[in-house]
């Protein structure tokens, strides 16, 4: 399921597009891919900041570490600098966090370089906006950076693999869809 968000501008309005791009592109090859936009950085009632995603829908947030149910989940975490030259168009750190079910891959092995070609081929070929990629990154501690991974029991075990494909953004403030 492709969860879209509505009435977007900014940098929403490109994340938007990429979501549609990839979820696209991504349920050629994978059988049940559940795509989200733009998680915040929001304080539990515990302490300590998770991701968690706004649902439209429901008008409440959601939080997005590991969902055992799901097969396929990716979202995006927005670096908080966004930097211009001309106070138009700006660039910003993007993670596209990706947590897919291996066995789902059918391989005997831990198909995890397999689940990150499959993420980075999706985005070079299918996704139409300025992304340019600078990394993968593994390791709860390293995709969550910033978060509160303390809560996380299980981190990257068998069947799960969790990473994230870096780079920059490009957008326009202005732009709507």
């Amino acid at each position: 399921m492709n969860n879209l968000t509505t009435n977007n501008t900014g940098i929403d309005t490109v994340l938007l597009s990429f979501q549609e791009d990839l979820y696209n592109s991504l349920v050629k090859v994978l059988s049940s891919v559940d795509g989200y936009g733009r998680v915040y950085k929001n304080e539990s009632k515990e302490g300590g900041a998770v991701p968690e995603w706004w649902n439209e829908t429901e008008s409440r947030y959601k939080e997005m570490y590991l969902d055992s149910s799901k097969e396929v989940a990716f979202y995006f975490i927005v670096g908080e600098n966004h930097e211009s030259e001309d106070g138009s168009y700006f660039t910003a750190p993007l993670k596209v966090v990706f947590i897919i079910n291996l066995s789902k891959l059918n391989t005997p092995n831990r198909a995890d370089a397999q689940a990150q070609k499959i993420a980075v081929s999706s985005i070079q070929k299918d996704v139409d906006i300025a992304f340019d990629i600078n990394g993968i990154e593994t390791g709860i501690d390293n995709v969550f950076s910033g978060f509160d991974t303390s809560k996380i029991r299980f981190d990257d075990m068998q069947p799960f693999h969790i990473f994230s494909v870096n780079g920059t953004v490009g957008y326009y403030l202005t732009q709507n869809c």
